[in-house]
């Protein structure tokens, strides 16, 4: 009995850990998504199809799912640290061109410097849902040990009672 209800309790804590890392990453792509829409940038794009080149606000950005790149990573030291910073040599998404009149790829032109933008508040954002999920982790983590303490007590006290018992028996089978 003590067992099982061990086991529901740490199956409970495992189940709500795991929704919460879950739902703290998809608040940190909603609010990503919603910080890059809320942007003061203008994306330079060149449609692949017809080449004509137009401006996209930060919203229309955003809006764009599809996307395809190629990219470069090179590690430096920078200030005592290693840094990773990609390198887009092509970046396209889709967008609704003016001149065709449909959603092409087009290649975004400044794409470096608007990553390199929203790196700072990108980075002070994934920092603070992180804190949020260590936090929220560690709640969780209190909040079931103490039933898990109840239950470990509760399980020291039947091993206790067992070898009592075990002890009184032998000492009637052996007549100490």
């Amino acid at each position: 009995m003590i067992s099982v209800l061990s086991s529901v309790v740490l199956a409970v804590m495992a189940l709500l850990l795991s929704g919460w890392v879950i739902f703290c990453a998809i608040q940190f792509f909603r609010f990503s998504r919603n910080m890059v829409a809320s942007g003061d940038f203008t994306a330079h794009v060149q449609c692949e199809k017809c080449g004509t080149k137009y401006d996209v606000s930060a919203d229309g950005f955003s809006k764009s799912f599809i996307s395809k790149y190629k990219r470069v990573t090179r590690t430096r030291i920078e200030g005592g640290a290693f840094v990773n910073r990609p390198r887009y040599s092509s970046y396209a998404k889709k967008f609704y061109c003016p001149k065709c009149g449909k959603r092409r790829y087009a290649q975004i032109l400044n794409v470096n410097e608007l990553n390199g933008m929203m790196e700072k508040p990108m980075l002070r954002a994934g920092m603070r849902w992180l804190v949020y999920m260590c936090i929220g982790g560690m709640i969780i983590l209190v909040v079931t040990a103490i039933p898990m303490h109840f239950i470990n007590q509760a399980r020291e006290q039947h091993v206790e009672e067992l070898k009592e018992q075990r002890y009184e028996e032998f000492k009637e089978r052996y007549g100490f």
